[in-house]
């Protein structure tokens, strides 16, 4: 994995994230909250990213760090909730689900992921054991693959570990959601990304209005044609 392999994830319908998570800056002064946009007292959860961090590629990220989008983990890059916010783009109506620990330690990364339009988010509580993982994770896929299986169905509340550290599994958000709804996705182009839901061909893209036709449903609309300016 790297940095570039976490962004953009509004391309993706369901995201599977297997990797290490903890949680940072459970005491930052309120200054530098307000300072970073941050607003959780009790710290951020942040996720692994596997990508060494260099002299070379800090160059290219020192904004992101200067801005605590990305933090320094050991030598490698971990990303905090305001990095998916500024660049995982919309999800519409995405499952996420972070095979982390600490991944719903407080709901900063699920709130940051539900705010760009995420339908359900599922995480655990403290640090995980991967046999805990297996056991709860894949059941919970299974059964939304089933016809007409939402997440009130899949989901089993109050599964917790048990050892010395006791994880507790969490969803945030939607309990109606299905992988599968049979609606239009993106059906009013506001994702801005015809990729996310459509399959484009000629000249399409997404525009705020053509001459005196604006949108009808939010700002942005789709046009498709044989070239913009030729036919």
């Amino acid at each position: 994995g790297s940095v570039e392999d976490f962004k953009n994830l509004g391309k993706y319908g369901v995201i599977l994230v297997s990797s290490h998570g903890d949680s940072f800056y459970s005491r930052i002064f309120s200054l530098w909250q307000d300072v970073f946009g941050w607003n959780y007292p009790f710290g951020l959860v942040v996720v692994h990213s596997n990508m060494a961090a260099t002299t070379q590629n800090k160059v290219k990220y020192e904004d992101d760090l200067k801005r605590g989008r990305l933090v320094l983990w050991y030598g490698s890059y971990g990303m905090t909730p305001t990095f998916f916010s500024r660049y995982s783009g919309k999800l519409p109506n995405s499952l996420v689900y972070m095979s982390i620990c600490r991944g719903s330690w407080n709901g900063s990364l699920a709130n940051a992921l539900l705010g760009q339009g995420a339908g359900a988010y599922f995480g655990y509580s403290d640090y995980v054991a991967v046999s805990f993982c297996q056991s709860v994770g894949p059941p919970l896929l299974d059964q939304l693959l089933i016809e007409g299986n939402t997440v009130a169905d899949a989901f089993v509340p109050g599964l917790v570990e048990t050892d010395s550290d006791p994880a507790q599994f969490r969803h945030f958000g939607s309990t109606t959601l299905e992988l599968e709804s049979g609606q239009l996705h993106d059906g009013s182009f506001e994702s801005g990304n015809l990729q996310q839901g459509w399959t484009p061909a000629g000249d399409a893209r997404n525009i705020p209005e053509l001459g005196p036709f604006q949108s009808v449903d939010g700002k942005l609309m789709a046009v498709v044609s044989t070239g913009l300016g030729f036919t």
